[in-house]
């Protein structure tokens, strides 16, 4: 078996999540389940009930694997953009799934949510985030795999920013460490050095996940 195959849907309007029920197709209830955890693990529903505006993708079937060369979708909230192999089973549905998911809030999003990583261009219309997240499993039984500290050096790289919107005076010294940390999860510069850290305070703080820095919907 093989050939390839493509499809590309632009201006549409593709509601995934209907009558509060998931899509009934397999392929769409796929991708319904990956948005649908990446809205509850950062906090913004707009990402699983925003319809989908673009859809794109293009794979060839050889050898016993499907090659994704290309799949993308957008919405007025995000783009989503993955690529990869998946070694063909049978049933078709036990096919495993390791796809590293691109993922880019859009720019009103980012902004209010306070993820708007700093190297983003001023005229972007959407804010790629790092690569937290991969579709795992099968594609009958997806699951998602999350890294928090990739998102994690984002938010703290934000923290402050965070931090004074809900009213909390953050320190030039507490700020400075931050941005420090955040600087070394994403990648970029170093992190603060052992004596800047102790001088923010000697006293453990409270184990917390990283997404607490986000302001949590009431």
């Amino acid at each position: 078996m093989s050939g390839q195959f493509g499809f590309s849907f632009t201006n549409a309007t593709i509601q995934l999540f209907a009558n509060n029920k998931p899509p009934k197709n397999i392929f769409t209830r796929l991708i319904w389940y990956t948005l649908e955890g990446i809205g509850v693990f950062l906090r913004v529903n707009e990402i699983a009930s925003s319809p989908l505006n673009s859809i794109y993708a293009q794979a060839q079937i050889g050898d016993g694997k499907i090659n994704l060369s290309r799949v993308s979708l957008q919405s007025q909230a995000f783009e989503a953009h993955t690529q990869g192999v998946v070694p063909m089973q049978v049933p078709l549905t036990n096919s495993p799934l390791n796809l590293p998911l691109e993922f880019s809030l859009s720019r009103s999003l980012a902004e209010k949510t306070g993820m708007m990583p700093a190297n983003t261009p001023p005229d972007a219309a959407y804010a790629q985030l790092p690569t937290f997240v991969a579709v795992k499993g099968t594609i009958g039984e997806p699951k998602r795999d999350f890294k928090e500290l990739a998102i994690g050096g984002v938010l703290l790289k934000s923290g402050v920013g965070i931090a004074e919107k809900l009213g909390v005076n953050v320190g030039k010294e507490t700020g400075g460490i931050l941005k420090g940390v955040g600087n070394l999860l994403t990648g970029q510069g170093t992190s603060p050095s052992v004596n800047d850290t102790n001088k923010a305070g000697t006293n453990a703080p409270p184990k917390r996940s990283l997404l607490d820095l986000l302001p949590k919907k009431k």
